[in-house]
C-alpha cells in the first residue's frame, strides 16, 4: 500500500472517531426527554428529573409479574410521604445457579437506583438485561397504581 493511501485511511478514520465523540458529547449534554419502551410501558425521563416532583399515594403497590428469559420478575413499591421508600422483590430469576448469581448482584443495584431517582427509569445493569427490563416494567406498573 502506498503512503498516500495510508494517510487517506488515517484521515477518514480520525474524522469518523471525532464525529462520534462530538455526537456522544452533544447527546450527553442534551436535556431532551428520553423514552424507554419496556414491554407495555413507556418510561420518560430527563436528565434534570433526578428528583422529580411526582407525588405518589402512600401504600404498598404490587407491579405486574413479568416473564423474562430466566424466570419472572415482580416487585412491590412501598410509598411513604409521597415518595418511593422501598422496593421489595417478590419474584426474580433463581432457577439456575447463574440466574441466582445475576439476580443477587443486580437486584440491589436496581432497587437503590430506583429509590434514588424516584422512578422506574433506571439504567439496565450490565449482564442482567432481562432482569433489569423485567424490573423496570414491573416497577412502572406499580407506580402507575401509586400515582395520585
Amino acid at each position: 500500500m502506498n503512503f498516500v493511501g495510508s494517510i487517506k485511511k488515517y484521515l477518514v478514520s480520525s474524522a469518523l472517531i471525532a464525529s462520534f465523540i462530538f455526537y456522544a458529547i452533544f447527546q450527553r449534554s442534551n436535556d431532551t426527554a428520553v423514552k424507554k419502551q419496556i414491554g407495555n410501558f413507556s418510561v420518560e425521563n430527563k436528565a434534570s428529573d433526578i428528583n422529580p416532583t411526582i407525588v405518589y399515594k402512600d401504600g404498598i403497590f404490587t407491579g405486574n409479574s413479568v416473564n423474562v428469559d430466566y424466570g419472572n420478575v415482580q416487585v412491590q413499591a412501598v410509598i411513604k410521604n409521597g415518595k418511593i421508600a422501598d422496593i421489595k422483590f417478590l419474584e426474580f430469576p433463581t432457577n439456575h445457579k447463574y440466574s441466582a448469581e445475576v439476580s443477587a448482584y443486580s437486584t440491589p443495584i436496581l432497587r437503590t437506583e430506583a429509590i434514588q431517582v424516584q422512578s422506574a427509569n433506571v439504567d439496565v445493569v450490565s449482564g442482567a438485561t432481562a432482569t433489569s427490563s423485567g424490573f423496570i416494567e414491573s416497577l412502572a406498573s406499580a407506580l402507575i397504581l401509586a400515582k395520585k
